[in-house]
């Protein structure tokens, strides 16, 4: 939006993501060193090095299975970013950083830069009115693609068969982020009203501010559990 104004500024750009990025990734990393310690797992830290520059995936494994998706974020903004300044000016910087992600994304799975992309163009529609027919539609599609995203995942706990291997796990995760973008375009518009409406919107506001962070670190934050004494069970119970 800023570059189509023409006040695009990388400077500013930079800061605004490696603020919202950085901070609550420096703390996983220290947070899952000092749990590393306590469980008694080594330390890699030049993967940790890797993972805190978003080169994993690239260059080096996961130091924490949630942080595979943080390079594709990452580089998409680079990406972007340089697409913007191109744009904008500094032609030469940004030429030779736009190089610098073509290279990069031949290590990494071209379809999620698609499913972004989605995201970027689904921001750019609005729509006139809400229509109850369309958050019904876009939420039943919803339903089904990510139905069918289960079903072609390695943890599905059903096999239908023929059904299964007609389906193609990159089109169900297009085709997912597609109705799942429309139905959020929807939804976003729908002002609450009722006093239940406004206290879930709040507690879901409050939830959001640390849900990057918790995604983050949840899995850092099991293994100490379970090295305390919390194990996973395979039922739901008191203890």
């Amino acid at each position: 939006k800023k570059t189509m104004e023409g006040n695009f500024n990388i400077k500013d750009y930079s800061i605004d993501r490696a603020v919202r990025i950085m901070l609550p990734l420096i703390g996983a990393l220290l947070l899952l060193i000092i749990v590393n310690l306590i469980v008694g797992d080594e330390n890699n830290y030049l993967q940790i090095l890797g993972n805190f520059f978003s080169l994993q995936g690239i260059f080096v494994e996961s130091a924490s299975s949630p942080l595979w998706s943080l390079s594709y974020e990452v580089w998409f903004y680079i990406l972007f970013g340089a697409l913007c300044a191109f744009f904008i000016k500094n032609k030469t910087i940004a030429l030779a950083v736009l190089i610098i992600c073509f290279i990069v994304f031949t290590k990494l799975n071209y379809v999620y830069l698609l499913l972004w992309l989605i995201g970027v163009v689904i921001y750019h529609y609005k729509p006139k009115k809400i229509s109850k027919f369309s958050v019904v539609l876009y939420g039943f599609l919803t339903i089904l693609f990510m139905f069918g995203m289960q079903l072609t995942s390695e943890t599905r706990a059903i096999d239908l068969g023929f059904i299964t291997n007609l389906l193609n796990r990159d089109v169900m995760h297009i085709l997912f982020a597609l109705s799942f973008s429309l139905l959020l375009v929807q939804l976003i518009h729908i002002v609450p009203q009722k006093k239940s409406s406004i206290i879930i919107n709040n507690v879901g506001t409050k939830l959001a501010l640390f849900s990057y962070t918790l995604y983050l670190t949840h899995m850092i934050i099991i293994g100490l559990l379970k090295h305390i004494g919390f194990p996973r069970n395979q039922s739901i119970n008191s203890y």
